[in-house]
């Protein structure tokens, strides 16, 4: 093939696959979160994965995201509202009241970090994890001030 036809071929590709990633941006998934209690761990990093993977859009809206929830501030298309609650917990047992050894604590704690901002990640391993019992609740708006992009209004919703 002559060098001018390869040249073409190749621009024409790349065309191509630059407009099917900005169709897949504006027409990406978005899921709305809302008074979410978390859950298992591994089922929620999963989640993580799936959504990171087709670049679904992610608003924390008002209302509380707690525990595994929280795991969702990691993701690169990820925005949350001033009026959010987050509650943070460190990793403990299925057992309510029985602790996990410390080599269990500290691996499933380090885990736990790489799905937060750095920021957050550095709080949540020198202080967050540590609460056993209950939550630490931190606010949407203290969320936006540690680098969390804040949502746009929705329609209808104002400001």
């Amino acid at each position: 093939m002559p060098r001018i036809a390869t040249e073409v071929v190749c621009r024409v590709t790349v065309s191509l696959l630059f407009t099917c990633w900005l169709y897949s941006l504006a027409f990406a998934e978005t899921v709305v979160i809302r008074n979410d209690a978390g859950g298992n761990l591994i089922d929620r990093v999963a989640t993580i994965e799936r959504y990171r993977k087709s670049a679904t859009n992610v608003e924390i809206r008002k209302g509380y995201c707690a525990s595994a929830c929280t795991l969702f501030l990691g993701l690169p298309n990820v925005c949350v509202e001033k009026g959010a609650r987050f509650g943070f917990h460190g990793p403990s047992s299925a057992y309510t009241g029985i602790s996990l050894p410390p080599d269990k604590f500290e691996y499933w704690s380090r885990q736990m970090a790489l799905y937060y901002p750095p920021r957050i990640a550095r709080w949540f391993l020198s202080s967050g994890r540590f609460r056993l019992v209950g939550f630490y609740f931190i606010s949407g708006s203290e969320m936006i001030r540690q680098g969390i992009p804040e949502c746009a209004p929705r329609k209808g919703q104002g400001v």
